[in-house]
C-alpha cells in the first residue's frame, strides 16, 4: 500500500550531499572586498542536469545583492523565476529588498492570495500567465503556500532560489511544487543561500562525534537513553471557527479530493511529509479580530470567548442558580467544580452558549447540566407546558445516564417539577408528545427521532430555553445528513441567542465540519478545551515525526535545532526524567546551544519569563512540570521521547496554549510545530497519532502507517503465530492498521499456493446478491440461470436443485468428521446450501456459504451433512467483488452504517425495486477468492468509484496490487 518515503537526489543536492567533487567557481560571484572574499563561500555543481549554486554571504545585504544580480543576468521573457522563503515575514522582507534592487516581484502568501481573490482575480489565472511567460515578475512564495499552489498544479520555473538552506524534507516539498522545466541545461538552476553558522556547526558535527568525547568523563552522570528513528511529518495549518476569528479551514479528507496514499521509499533519516488538500480560505481581516477574542489558560484548560470570563470554584458561587439545584448538587457531591466548570458554570448562568471539548469523564456534561435543569425548573414554576429543554444523545444508554442525573437534580422539587422524558424508539413518539402537552419537561432523544417529531413538539421560540448536543462528534458520525438538516431547521425555527434558546454543546473530539455549521452562528459562545491535543487542531499546530537511525540520533536532533533561528524562535524540548534532561543539556552544549532545564515547581516563573524574552535559550522540560508551564508563544515543541502514556503525551500540547492567546495577523501564518522522535519501540505512539488524525478525517502521512505496519511485521517475525488465521486486512489491502490485531500477518504455505491471478481487460456483468460494505459485494454472473428470488436474493437453478434434493430426509446423511476445506451441506435460513469448512473447534464448525451471501457462520457438527459428489464439482454460484484501494477513514477500516445506507439508497436505488438489475465491472485481478475491480458501473453508466469518492471521507490507495505482491516476496 504505502512504502518508505524517499528523499530525492535533488533534496540531497540542495544540502550539498551530491556532486561535491564537481565544485566550480560561479560567474555570478558578486564584487566584494578582500576581507569579504575571505568569509564568503561560493560553489556549484551539476546534478540530474540542474546546476546547483551555493552562496554563503558574510552579511544579509550581500545575500540579497547576490540574488538580485543572479536574477538580472536572466532573460525575463524566457526564464521563469521563483524565490521560496520559510515564513511570510521573510517573504515580505525579500520583496522589499528586491524592490530596492530594481527587481519586480509578486508576493504569494496566504494573506496576499486571499486579497487577490477578494479583487475577483484568481490564483490559477496568475499562475497560467506566469507559465505562459506573459507575467515576467519573480514569484516570491512561502512554505505554507505549497499545498495551495500544488492544488492548482505544478509551477514550472527555470531558476529556483531558496532564501535559506532547507532541510531535505522541506526541499522535497518545494521540488514537488516548483518543477524545473525541461530545456537547455544551462538555463535550469537552483540557488541556495546558506547561513555561515549552520554550515560550520553541521560540518563539525559530521566530521567528528563530539558527543562521545563529551560523555566519556561522565559515564555515571549521563546514562545513554535508548533512542532510534526513521521519518514523517504532517504539515497542516488548521482553523479557528469563523465566530472566533478563524483564518484557515481545516484540511479534511475532502469528499471531492480523496487522499492518495503513496508508495515512496523511506530513507534511514528524514522527515517525510504529506501535503493535505487545503481549500480556499478567508484570512484574518485585521489584528483587531483576534484582539476581540478573550483567551484564558488557567486550570489546565483553554477557554476562548468574545466575552470576558469569570471563574468560580464551587456551585455556590453561581448566584443566579436556583438554591434547590445547588442543594441537590451538594447531596450528589458535585458542588466543587472540575477544571472546565470553573469557566463554564458562570458563563452558562449568563444564558450564553457553550461548547466544551475534552477527555472522557472530564465533566463535559456537568458543565451545562445544572443550568439546563435550572431553566426547566424555572419554566415549570411559571406553569408552561412542553419540552422546554432538549438534550440530543447518541443512544438510549447514554441518554439514560444523563436522564438519571437530571432526575436527581430535580428530586427535591414539589409535584410541579418538570418531567424527564426519554424518546429513543419511534413507536413511543405519540406517547411522549401526549405527556409533554400537559406538563413541562426535559426531552432526551436522538437526532433522527427529533427530526421525525419536530413538527409535533411545541417549539415556541420563547419557550425552548436550552438545546444541548451531548457527544456531538458521535452524533455527527452517526448521521451527518440528519445533523445538517436538524441544525439548519433549529436556526430557522428557534430564536437562538442570549434572549432566546441557549445552545449547549459537548464532545470528545474537535469536529471541524459540524463546528463550522454551529459556532459561526453563536456570537456568545465559550469554546472550552480540556484536551490539549484536540486544541492543537483548532490552533493549527503542525505535526511531524522524526524517524532517525539510532546511531545518528543526537546528530540528527542537532541538525533540526541548528536549522532554527534560536535567537528568535522559542524551542521547548520535552523528556521524561531528570536524567534525560541532563543528557540533552550536555549534548546541546557540545554544539554551542545553551539550554535551561525546568524540573522544579519554583521554576514556573522562569519559564514564563523565558517565553517573553527576545534572546532565548532552548528550554528542556520534564513531563511532571508540563501542566504548570504556561506562558507566551513557542515555535517548536520537540518530543525527545514519547511520554509514558497517551494522556501524558497529549498534555504536552498545553505548552501551545500561549500561542492561541498571543496570535496576531502575522503569527497566524507562521505556524508552530510539534516534532516527535520515534524509535522502533514506539509503534504504539505512531498508531495513536494515525488514529487521532483519521478520526478527525485528516490525511495521515504514508510513512507513518508504513512504519507502524513494518514494526508489527518485524515483531511477528521474531514471535510467529502460525496457527492463527490470516488477517483479513492483509488479504484485502496488503497491510494492517489494527492496533493490536490477533491474526497472522505473515503469509503461510497455504496462501502461497494460491497466488494472485492477473487479467487482461476482463469485463464482467453481474447481479448484486448481497452488500457487505459500500465497496464490497457478493455477485452472481448474469450467465447463470436464475430460478427465482428468495428473500430478495436471486437463487440459481443449481441452488434450487440442492435445496430440493436435501429437503427429502432420505437424501441427507450426517458428515462423520468435517475437516478444513471440506465442501458440505447445511440448512441456513430454511434452505439447504453448500458451504466450505473454514474452522473446526471440537463440536463447533465454522463454515462459509458458497452460493449465496458468502457469510461465515458457526454451527454444530451434528448439523453438517455430506455433500453428494455430483454437487461438489459444480461451480460456485457467487463471487466476492471489491472496489480496489477504496477504504474508510479509520484504522479498523470499518465502514459506517450511514455510508452503507447511502450506497443502498442512492447508487443502488434501482436495485431496491428491481433485484435483477445488471451491473458491470472492469476487473484488475483476483486474489483470495475475490475479484478486485477498477470500477463498478450500473446500467445507466454511473460509476461507484466516483460516487464513493465524492460523498464519503475515504482513503484511496492505488497500489494495493503492489502491496499484495509484496506478501509473496
Amino acid at each position: 500500500m504505502i512504502g518508505k518515503s524517499r528523499i530525492s537526489s535533488r533534496a540531497l543536492a540542495a544540502n550539498g550531499v551530491v556532486g561535491s567533487n564537481n565544485e566550480t567557481q560561479s560567474d555570478l560571484e558578486p564584487t566584494t572586498s578582500n576581507n569579504q572574499q575571505k568569509s564568503e563561500q561560493l560553489s556549484s555543481h551539476l546534478s540530474d542536469g540542474v546546476k546547483y549554486i551555493y552562496f554563503t554571504p558574510n552579511t544579509q545585504a550581500n545575500g540579497y545583492d547576490f540574488i538580485a544580480k543572479s536574477i538580472k543576468t536572466k532573460d525575463f521573457n524566457n526564464v521563469r523565476i521563483a524565490i521560496i522563503c520559510e515564513h511570510a515575514t521573510n517573504a515580505q522582507q525579500m520583496m522589499r529588498e528586491m524592490g530596492k534592487r530594481s527587481v519586480a516581484s509578486l508576493l504569494l502568501t496566504t494573506a496576499t492570495t486571499t486579497a487577490i481573490a477578494n479583487k475577483k482575480a484568481s490564483l490559477d489565472g496568475l499562475l497560467a500567465l506566469q507559465s505562459d511567460g506573459v507575467l515576467t515578475s519573480v514569484l516570491i512564495a512561502t512554505d505554507d503556500m505549497l499545498p495551495t499552489l500544488a492544488h492548482y498544479g505544478k509551477v514550472k520555473v527555470e531558476l529556483l532560489i531558496h532564501s535559506t538552506q532547507p532541510l531535505p524534507h522541506v526541499f522535497q516539498k518545494r521540488a514537488n511544487t516548483f518543477i524545473l522545466s525541461e530545456g537547455n541545461e544551462k538555463e535550469r538552476q537552483v540557488i541556495v543561500i546558506r547561513t555561515p553558522a549552520v554550515v560550520e556547526q553541521l560540518s563539525q558535527i559530521e566530521a567528528s562525534n563530539p558527543i562521545d568525547a563529551l560523555l566519556s568523563p561522565l559515564p555515571s552522570l549521563l546514562p545513554s537513553p535508548m533512542r532510534s528513528p526513521l521519518p514523517s511529518s504532517l504539515s497542516s495549518p488548521l482553523p479557528l471557527p469563523s465566530s472566533l476569528s478563524s483564518p484557515l479551514p481545516l484540511p479534511l479528507l475532502s469528499q471531492r479530493s480523496p487522499t492518495q496514499l503513496d508508495d515512496d521509499a523511506m530513507s534511514s533519516t528524514s522527515v517525510s511529509s504529506c501535503s493535505l488538500q487545503s481549500m480556499p480560505h478567508d484570512p484574518i481581516e485585521d489584528a483587531s479580530a483576534t484582539s476581540m477574542l478573550n483567551t484564558y489558560n488557567k486550570f489546565e484548560v483553554l477557554a476562548l470567548s468574545k466575552q470576558k470570563l469569570e471563574s468560580c470554584y464551587q456551585i455556590s458561587d453561581i448566584k443566579a442558580l436556583d438554591g434547590r439545584i445547588k442543594a441537590a448538587m451538594t447531596e450528589m457531591s458535585h458542588e466543587h467544580g472540575k477544571k472546565p466548570h470553573r469557566y463554564a458554570w458562570p458563563h452558562t448562568a449568563n444564558h450564553r452558549s457553550l461548547c466544551v471539548i475534552g477527555y472522557e469523564a472530564s465533566g463535559k456534561t456537568w458543565s451545562y447540566l445544572p443550568w439546563l435543569c435550572h431553566k426547566a425548573l424555572q419554566n415549570a414554576d411559571e406553569g408552561r407546558l412542553g419540552a422546554c429543554c432538549i438534550i440530543l444523545c447518541p443512544d438510549a444508554r447514554h441518554g439514560e445516564k444523563i436522564a438519571v442525573c437530571c432526575e436527581k437534580l430535580l428530586s427535591t422539587m414539589d409535584e410541579k417539577k418538570p418531567v424527564v422524558m426519554r424518546l429513543f424508539e419511534q413507536d413511543k413518539i405519540q406517547m411522549v408528545l401526549a405527556t409533554l402537552k400537559v406538563t413541562c419537561g426535559i426531552l432526551m432523544t436522538s437526532v433522527e427521532l427529533l427530526l421525525l417529531a419536530k413538527d409535533e413538539i411545541i417549539f415556541d421560540a420563547n419557550f425552548v430555553r436550552c438545546m444541548a448536543f451531548d457527544n456531538i462528534n458521535v452524533l455527527w458520525n452517526q448521521s451527518k445528513n440528519d445533523c445538517e438538516q436538524l441544525i439548519d431547521w433549529l436556526f430557522e425555527n428557534l430564536s437562538i441567542g442570549v434572549s432566546g434558546t441557549q445552545m449547549l454543546i459537548s464532545g470528545r473530539q474537535w469536529c471541524e465540519a459540524v463546528m463550522n455549521r454551529l459556532l459561526p452562528k453563536l456570537d456568545d459562545v465559550l469554546l472550552l478545551f480540556t484536551d490539549a491535543l484536540e486544541a492543537s487542531l483548532y490552533g493549527r499546530i503542525q505535526q511531524e515525526m522524526l524517524f532517525i537511525d539510532p546511531q545518528r540520533c543526537e546528530v540528527e536532533i542537532l541538525k533540526v535545532l541548528l536549522s532554527k533561528n534560536l535567537k528568535e524562535e522559542r524551542v521547548v524540548m520535552v523528556c521524561d526524567s531528570n536524567d534525560e534532561a541532563n543528557y540533552l543539556m550536555i549534548h546541546l552544549l557540545s554544539a554551542g546551544i545553551r539550554s535551561i532545564i525546568i524540573n522544579k515547581s519554583n521554576q514556573v516563573n522562569t519559564f514564563k519569563k523565558w517565553s517573553h524574552e527576545k534572546r532565548r535559550n532552548v528550554v528542556i522540560a520534564i513531563d511532571d512540570m508540563i501542566p504548570k508551564l504556561r506562558g507566551g508563544r513557542i515555535d517548536l515543541l520537540f518530543h525527545y521521547k514519547p511520554a509514558s502514556n497517551w494522556r501524558r503525551f497529549k498534555t504536552r500540547f498545553g505548552l501551545f496554549y500561549g500561542n492561541y492567546k498571543t496570535q496576531t495577523k502575522e503569527e497566524s501564518h507562521s505556524n508552530a510545530t510539534s516534532i516527535i522522535c520515534i524509535t522502533q519501540k514506539d509503534g504504539d505512539v505512531i498508531w495513536c497519532m494515525c488514529n487521532f488524525l483519521l478520526k478527525h478525517e485528516i490525511a495521515v502521512p504514508s510513512a507513518w502507517l508504513t512504519s507502524f505496519n513494518e514494526f508489527r511485521l518485524t515483531a511477528e517475525r521474531l514471535n510467529p503465530i502460525p496457527k492463527q488465521p490470516m488477517c483479513e486486512q492483509m488479504l484485502s489491502y496488503g497491510n494492517c492498521w489494527v492496533r493490536k490485531c490477533q491474526y497472522r500477518h505473515q503469509v503461510a504455505q497455504k496462501e502461497l499456493a494460491r497466488p494472485i491471478e492477473y487479467f487482461n481487460k476482463l469485463h464482467i456483468e453481474f447481479y448484486i446478491s448481497y452488500i457487505h460494505t459500500p465497496t464490497r459485494f457478493v455477485i452472481k454472473d448474469t450467465s447463470l440461470p436464475i430460478a427465482h428470488l428468495y428473500g430478495g436474493l436471486p437463487i440459481t437453478k443449481l441452488e434450487d436443485s440442492i435445496n430440493l434434493h436435501y429437503i427429502k430426509a432420505s437424501n441427507r446423511s450426517l458428515h462423520p468428521n468435517p475437516r478444513l476445506n471440506d465442501i458440505c451441506v447445511v440448512e441456513l435460513k430454511e434452505r439447504y446450501q453448500r458451504v466450505v469448512v473454514i474452522g473446526v473447534n471440537g463440536k463447533q464448525i465454522k463454515v462459509r456459504q458458497l452460493d449465496n451471501v458468502m457469510e461465515e457462520v458457526n454451527i454444530k457438527a451434528s448439523e453438517v451433512f455430506v455433500c453428494k459428489e455430483f454437487f461438489i464439482h459444480e461451480p460456485v454460484q457467487c463471487q466476492e467483488l471489491c472496489l480496489t484501494g477504496i477504504m474508510p477513514c479509520t484504522t479498523e477500516r470499518i465502514w459506517s452504517a450511514e455510508d452503507k445506507k447511502l450506497v443502498l439508497n442512492v447508487f443502488l436505488k434501482e436495485r431496491q425495486t428491481h433485484r435483477l438489475s445488471v451491473f458491470n465491472a472492469d476487473i484488475d485481478f483476483a486474489f483470495n477468492d475475490k475479484y478486485f475491480a477498477r470500477n463498478i458501473f450500473d446500467s445507466n453508466g454511473n460509476d461507484l468509484k466516483s460516487f464513493v469518492l465524492n460523498n464519503m471521507p475515504v482513503l484511496h490507495d492505488e497500489k494495493v496490487l503492489i502491496s499484495l505482491q509484496k506478501l509473496f516476496n
